[in-house]
């Protein structure tokens, strides 16, 4: 598990065609919230923005997810590049804040 939030948990997974380590946020119901979340989402990464530091979404969907044996049934997923670093949240906190140059 690489990290857990409000609606989702992201897993390391592999890229099946290409062998790259990439991330999949399962989200943890298909309620009205989760099924919410998950088109603000898709619309954020269908826009396909091409820039260094924009996270690329790979793909999308809704699917039956077994984890470790266990079945968790049907759930949304969303798979990105992996951000290696971590949370940019976590690394502006953890620097005590960000002077301009470093930000830009």
């Amino acid at each position: 598990m690489l990290g857990d939030g409000q609606f989702g948990t992201g897993y390391l997974a592999s890229d099946q065609k290409t062998g790259n380590s990439v991330c999949v946020k399962v989200f943890k119901d298909t309620g009205a919230q989760a099924d919410k979340s998950f088109k603000i989402e898709l619309e954020a990464g269908a826009q396909n923005l091409e820039h260094a530091n924009v996270l690329r979404m790979l793909g999308a969907g809704r699917n039956e997810f077994v984890l470790e044996s266990k079945p968790m049934g049907e759930r949304f997923f969303i798979v990105t590049e992996l951000c290696e670093k971590g949370e940019l949240f976590d690394f502006v906190q953890d620097a005590g804040g960000l002077k301009e140059p470093m930000a830009r």
